[in-house]
């Protein structure tokens, strides 16, 4: 067996999937979607069971992810085939990505291309390195949208400008996608990892009942009146089994210096 390609590791109320960076890119073959399977198979079990508050997926080497192993698909003899293996992996791993019940954290930096868009837009929170850049890259190496790409992209900029943003291949500095909306926040390159532990702490540190209930409120499709009715049924069910908070004070007033 080669070395892994994705690596899951679980510290407490945390569940961490790193990209591993065989040749610096997190190319996707179909070692890397098996085991993305596998792992996400594992965080969506341990999440489901109450046992993570947030899973994080960040990368080693110089990228990201580049999206498909495009040296792969040109080695196999029948490529839609293989692709198809492929993408019963790779789908099954984003919809439990975009279905998790806890907040998926995202760390960014090098390059994002293809699939790799996968991740970010099933990300609640995404973080990226100042020179982390994306590229869609689909069009240009002759292939159409997948890991729910195409699902994703025009539900979160609109179909016009996801139709462009994928057929022009532009490259995509990550400030453009913070304006957009896809990514959260740019930080200096050598903070990146910093910046995810002390968010995931913050996260780690809340009550878990009132964090998976603040993700399924704010990914609620429903009405306004039919979601208010929802967020008073779920504060007073959350205020029955959580400890008062503390009260807070004003200030003693000073006495009179006269």
């Amino acid at each position: 067996m080669g070395e892994p390609r994705v690596v899951l590791e679980v510290d407490g109320a945390v569940g961490a999937i790193t990209l591993t960076g065989r040749g610096g890119g997190n190319a996707m073959d179909l070692a890397f979607v098996r085991e993305l399977d596998d792992a996400t198979a594992e965080v969506t079990r341990l999440a489901e069971a109450g046992g993570l508050t947030v899973v994080t997926v960040r990368a080693r080497g110089r990228h990201f992810c580049v999206g498909g192993d495009l040296a792969e698909f040109q080695s196999v003899s029948d490529l839609p085939a293989h692709l198809d293996r492929m993408t019963v992996h790779a789908h099954r791993s984003m919809a439990r990505l975009h279905e998790l019940p806890v907040p998926l954290v995202v760390g960014v930096h090098g390059a994002t291309a293809g699939a790799g868009w996968g991740f970010v837009l099933a990300a609640d929170v995404v973080l990226a390195a100042a020179s982390a850049s994306f590229r869609p890259a689909y069009a240009a190496a002759g292939l159409t949208p997948d890991a729910g790409v195409s699902w994703a992209l025009p539900r979160r900029i609109g179909s016009a400008r996801a139709l462009e943003v994928v057929l022009a291949n532009r490259r995509h500095p990550a400030a453009e996608l913070v304006e957009w909306g896809l990514v959260t926040r740019v930080v200096d390159d050598e903070l990146l990892g910093a910046e995810l532990d002390q968010l995931v702490d913050a996260m780690r540190a809340l009550d878990p009942e009132v964090v998976r209930e603040t993700k399924r409120l704010l990914h609620a499709d429903d009405s306004l009146r039919d979601h208010l009715d929802d967020e008073a049924r779920t504060i007073a069910a959350i205020a029955t089994r959580a400890p008062a908070p503390p009260t807070l004070t004003s200030p003693a007033p000073q006495g009179d210096a006269s």
